[in-house]
């Protein structure tokens, strides 16, 4: 049974309860979701790059690469990414987390936190969504400063 926008416009949360009976036991199962006017859940490939200032005031990056990162759509507007990014030329490591809001496509915003091995960071910055019929193609976010930049396509 397909159930039409004209009944139930996204989003909505929905339950599925189906039955199966035999003469001597009754089996029940429940399934429960929601759909969402948008599709955020993805498999991205991410890079997250990091510039840390030497002594001579010059900017060093340090890039992190994660593969087939998999985003998970917590409301409409809304998706969660976390992942492990391995550096391309160490053996160093960043675990990220970001919540991404894209409500408002005229002002999306993120909350990200990353961990490297000798500091824990938070920045909210600017936000930047591929959407193609509502669906995840790629996004990008920077601090303000533009010294943490993650890209995931």
């Amino acid at each position: 049974m397909v159930v039409g926008s004209d009944i139930a416009s996204p989003p909505f949360n929905y339950t599925v309860v189906a039955t199966v009976m035999t003469p001597n036991k009754r089996y029940t199962s429940v399934i429960e979701g929601a759909a969402f006017a948008s599709e955020l859940n993805r498999s991205l490939d991410c890079t997250f790059t990091i510039t840390l200032l030497t002594a001579d005031g010059a900017g060093e990056e340090q890039v992190f690469v994660a593969n087939d990162v998999l985003t998970q759509q917590t409301g409409n507007g809304t998706f969660v990414i976390s992942f492990t990014g391995s550096d391309v030329e160490s053996e160093d490591q960043v675990i990220v987390s970001s919540t991404v809001d894209v409500t408002n496509p005229d002002a999306p915003v993120a909350s990200t936190s990353y961990s490297l091995p000798n500091a824990t960071n938070a920045f909210e910055g600017s936000v930047e969504v591929e959407l193609s019929s509502n669906i995840l193609t790629a996004f990008a976010l920077s601090s303000e400063e533009q010294m943490v930049v993650l890209r995931c396509s």
